[in-house]
C-alpha cells in the first residue's frame, strides 16, 4: 500500500489549498534531488514553480477540458 498516497479529500478543497499543497509536494521533491548524492550529480533541470504557475496550469487545463466537452473529443 502506498504510505504518501494523497487522499481524495485533497482534490475537493479549494483551489488555494490545492496549489500551495501541490506546490510544498514539489519543493519537497525538488529538494530530495538536489540533495541525492547520484541525482545531483546528473544536474537534471528543476525549475522554480509558484502558486501562479499552477493557477495558470489548472486554467488552461479547464479550458481543454470544457473545450473537449463541448466537441465532443
Amino acid at each position: 500500500m502506498l504510505q504518501h498516497h494523497p487522499t481524495c479529500s485533497k482534490f475537493h478543497s479549494s483551489p488555494s489549498k490545492l496549489t500551495s499543497s501541490i506546490k510544498g509536494q514539489y519543493k519537497r521533491i525538488a529538494d530530495r534531488v538536489r540533495d541525492d548524492p547520484v541525482m545531483g550529480s546528473l544536474a537534471i533541470p528543476l525549475p522554480n514553480i509558484n502558486v501562479k504557475s499552477i493557477s495558470n496550469f489548472f486554467r488552461r487545463e479547464e479550458k481543454m477540458a470544457n473545450f473537449r466537452a463541448t466537441v465532443g473529443l
